[in-house]
């Protein structure tokens, strides 16, 4: 039994009751767009009343139609969760041109029957990301789609289309579904599928086509069965097959050899879970590639615009065996004017830094260090910056000769801060000679600081003594002079006694 109700889905958040009433028509008898309690915000969806049953079925033929802007989705109200969530009926439809519209998809499959929901994701730029997800009012017209549409050229595409398997369920060990590459151009879907039906029985098969209508070198087999998909997997993956690769020009293949082209058989996942993995493989690939350079990977800077690699391999040659010496071009392929030397040791490295640091060539003096990742360079520049702090937090008097750090103009300059008269390479090698200045000041940093310590007590010590002695004289002072003033005043008064005596004799 349909009730009179309708929901309204995919909302634009600036959406009002008017533009719903109007938008169907003015016949809905009731409009409501549910707000969030705390916020007042709107949730992007709501409800319409309809008088009777006719007018709530024809509006349903308005789902999908643009209101502000966005694809609005109408469907049934349904207030039984369960049915909600159910993906009873859930068709999941792969490589979908970009022309395809939500509207289409929806116009498309409610002709097997009635449709309660249709999406077709976007990125963040509004593009089709190439599936989609239609799900059916019953199971049994899902099934009619799917064994209709699986396969059916659209815009030049063979589509894919199967039952929709919840991500809980995917993310298990089971799974049906495998991801072909390196297909050759001359296989069809019917080559594809005959060649993985050995192990199995096969639900759908496709090809991915492209704008050409020739298939792209890349396609999808479902099982019915996990294990089947398993050991297809396991048997084709890395299988060497005929013919030429699909994303070669035409005018190549004729040379091109016949036969070689291996089997890339996988699982088949979404797009973000493939790039999140090729990410963490490419990171994991990183760090391993600079753990074996470190320590053998020489940077030379400073070079000649004429200088090639060959000439690098053979001016460094002389201190062991070269892995690799390339100089560091632009796009257009113009010399940066530095590059790398990777020894095979770090002996070998350790030596060509000692002797080709500063030396001439082709009339410019090199600059030859030892190659360090980005973070280790970061890393020890913060360091150096953390002992500075506290150095500079303990100093509380000169600094013994000798001890003074070096001027800092180089440093500004090596960041393009100071005189512009310096050249970059120049500045560069001030900045590098301070580091390593640097560097070395750690290990008797410590030792300076106790240094500095010591000293500071002592002159505290010192400074207290002085204080005490000072203290001391001007307490002697102070009694002497009273002692004094006592004597003068007892002669005083010893000279007026004697005074009043003399005049009673007379």
């Amino acid at each position: 039994f349909k009730s009179t109700a309708l929901y309204v889905g995919d909302l634009a958040p600036e959406v009002t009751v008017d533009d719903l009433m109007e938008f169907f028509g003015g016949k809905p008898v009731n409009v409501r767009i549910c707000m969030d309690v705390l916020t007042r915000k709107p949730l992007g969806y709501g409800y319409v009343n309809f008088a009777n049953q006719a007018d709530a079925e024809a509006a349903l033929e308005l789902s999908y139609t643009t209101l502000r802007g966005r694809p609005c989705r109408v469907m049934w109200s349904q207030r039984d969760p369960s049915v909600r969530r159910s993906n009873v009926g859930n068709v999941f439809v792969k490589n979908l041109g970009p022309e395809v519209t939500v509207r289409e998809l929806y116009d498309s499959f409610k002709l097997f029957g009635p449709v309660l929901s249709c999406k077709v994701p976007l990125d963040g730029k509004g593009l089709s990301l190439g599936y989609g997800f239609v799900q059916f009012e019953d199971e049994v017209h899902a099934k009619a789609a799917i064994s209709s549409v699986n396969g059916m050229e659209w815009y030049n595409r063979s589509i894919l289309a199967t039952q929709f398997v919840p991500r809980p369920l995917r993310a298990g060990k089971t799974y049906t579904n495998l991801y072909v590459k390196n297909v050759p151009a001359e296989w069809t879907d019917k080559t594809l599928k005959d060649e993985f039906s050995v192990y199995g029985e096969v639900q759908s098969s496709v090809l991915a086509s492209g704008e050409d209508g020739k298939h792209r070198g890349f396609g999808f087999v479902n099982f019915t069965d996990d294990k089947a998909a398993k050991a297809a997997e396991e048997a084709l993956h890395g299988k060497l097959v005929e013919g030429t690769p699909a994303s070669v020009p035409e005018f190549l293949k004729s040379s091109l050899p016949s036969s070689g082209m291996k089997l890339y058989v996988v699982q088949a996942r979404r797009r973000a879970e493939r790039q999140r993995e090729m990410e963490a493989q490419t990171a994991t690939y990183r760090r391993q590639r600079v753990d074996a350079m470190r320590g053998r990977n020489v940077y030379v800077r400073n070079l000649d615009e004429s200088m090639t690699d060959e000439v690098l391999r053979k001016e460094f040659s002389k201190f062991g065996n070269i892995e690799s010496a390339r100089v560091a071009r632009s796009a257009e392929g113009q010399s940066r004017l530095f590059g790398f030397v990777l020894f095979s040791t770090v002996d070998e490295a350790s030596a060509a830094v000692a002797e080709m640091h500063r030396k001439v060539l082709n009339g410019k003096p090199l600059y030859v260090q030892l190659w360090m990742p980005a973070d280790d360079r970061k890393a020890v520049v913060n360091a150096v910056r953390t002992k500075t702090t506290q150095r500079s937090d303990v100093r509380t008097m000169p600094m013994p000769a000798g001890m003074a750090m070096p001027a800092m103009p180089q440093l500004a300059a090596a960041f393009a801060q100071g005189n512009p008269a310096m050249s970059p390479e120049a500045a560069q090698a001030a900045f590098m000679q301070w580091l390593n200045f640097m560097v070395q000041q750690q290990n008797n940093g410590l030792r300076h600081n106790k240094m500095l310590s010591m000293t500071n007590a002592l002159a505290a010590q010192a400074a207290m003594a002085s204080n005490a002695v000072a203290v001391a004289a001007a307490a002697a002072a102070a009694n002497g002079g009273r002692a004094g003033a006592n004597r003068r005043a007892q002669g005083a008064a010893g000279a007026a006694a004697a005074g009043k005596s003399g005049a009673s004799r007379g």
